[in-house]
């Protein structure tokens, strides 16, 4: 799923135009946004409105019975700030809306039998180690990036750019610490190169607002829009052979990158997404799609999304982040959840260590000197501390709620905090 938001600033619209800015935490399933001043909002179902946030009365809903945001200063109203709800209603919350996307992505698929195999190995209780699990991805792997443009909206950033930015050894465009390829190859020890197919701008059908209508149940839209390209590159001719396919043919990682900015509120039209298209796209008889990301493309080209998505298409990545928002898990410590604040989207963060533990990330070849640094060293924004904290990562045994109350006040199942001594 997409990078966790931490405080993250966007700005949403009401159905008149006017513009609010805020701050969100959260992701895909389940966020909370507040106004720069701290005040938390949620949206009228009926009108579209923003509104200044209350709790409902058994602390499970955010309701929109204040003043409309841009009413009124919410100071007058004695509005409270920086409210939540409880860490079981946001849970559930996340739970609903993963399920309701009806489909379940490959990577997730892939890393729930890799589990298995771990914990059926012979001698293995408990957490698997690094040898109960199969070997880490390595070697050349090719994705697909498609470019969409609008009749309404064209795109501005030359398909060579985003080539480039996918695939060029020792790329700074944008200002960029290298090119999606660059950090896999970094993160990796230089045992994985991932590239991507970049295709020209397709034309979409329809003019942008037609895909970006909230009122089209979330994902619908953009389900369709992927569909149309591929439908498009098919009748093209597109050597979709080159492309990487798991073991029962579906294409490793679909990126699809739309011209413009994101005008969407959360979880509405082409907000920036990842999932799984209802069924199966058979676009030959040894390739078919599943799994996709979606973002806008706007003025630039940044690492840190696009590195998080393919983490997981690519390398079977999960999240260490809460969906439901109970904590921040390892918060910008690794690129699997928040992957860094905003000022380092454009460097890409370093791995958690704990992948490569287990398995998940080639270890280092020590009889060899490495041109990429030890597992992407250059990546960490700054040098360790004495009071940062470590994080392990514990993957959930298969019958347990991926988080639950945990002790000292941390509530993420799958990470136990350490200070450096």
């Amino acid at each position: 799923m997409p990078v966790q938001y931490i405080g993250e600033e966007f700005t949403f619209r009401n159905p008149d135009g006017t513009e609010i800015k805020v701050r969100g935490w959260g992701g895909q399933f389940a966020a909370v946004f507040e106004t720069m001043d701290g005040y938390t909002i949620a949206k009228d179902p009926q009108t579209g409105i923003f509104h200044y946030a209350t709790l409902s009365p058994d602390g499970t809903a955010l309701e929109p019975t204040g003043p409309p945001v841009s009413d009124a200063a919410p100071e007058q109203f004695a509005m409270p700030r920086h409210l939540r709800v409880t860490a079981k209603a946001a849970r559930a919350q996340a739970r609903a809306a993963q399920d309701s996307t009806g489909v379940r992505p490959r990577w997730e698929i892939r890393r729930d039998e890799r589990l298995r195999r771990a914990r059926s190995a012979p001698g293995q209780e408990g957490e698997p180690t690094e040898e109960g699990l199969q070997a880490a991805t390595t070697g050349n792997y090719v994705g697909l990036c498609i470019l969409v443009q609008f009749p309404d909206v064209l795109g501005t950033i030359p398909s060579q750019d985003v080539t480039d930015f996918c695939n060029q050894v020792g790329h700074t465009g944008f200002g960029n610490n290298g090119s999606v390829r660059d950090y896999f190859r970094d993160v990796s020890d230089g045992q994985l190169t991932y590239t991507n197919a970049v295709t020209a701008y397709y034309t979409a059908q329809h003019n942008r607002a037609y895909y970006t209508d909230p009122g089209v149940a979330y994902g619908t839209r953009a389900r369709q829009l992927i569909i149309e390209t591929l439908d498009h590159l098919k009748a093209q001719g597109f050597n979709f052979a080159q492309l990487t396919a798991d073991g029962s043919g579906f294409v490793r990682a679909l990126n699809v990158f739309y011209a413009g900015p994101s005008v969407n509120n959360w979880a509405e039209g082409l907000w920036p997404h990842s999932s799984a298209l209802g069924s199966p796209y058979i676009a030959t008889s040894t390739r078919k799609f599943s799994d996709y990301q979606i973002t806008n493309i706007g003025s630039q080209l940044t690492l840190r999304t696009f590195c998080h998505e393919n983490g997981h298409m690519i390398c079977d990545f999960p999240d260490l982040y809460d969906y439901g928002s109970q904590s921040n898990g390892v918060g910008h410590y690794c690129l699997m959840c928040g992957g860094g604040v905003e000022h380092q989207s454009h460097t890409g963060l370093r791995l958690s260590q704990e992948f490569r533990r287990m398995g998940l990330v080639a270890a280092p070849d020590r009889h060899r000197p490495s041109p990429h640094g030890r597992g992407g060293a250059q990546r960490i924004p700054h040098p360790p501390q004495k009071h940062d904290r470590i994080f392990h990562h514990r993957e959930p045994p298969q019958d347990r709620p991926r988080c639950r109350p945990a002790r000292r006040g941390h509530r993420h199942l799958a990470c136990r905090r350490k200070r450096l001594e």
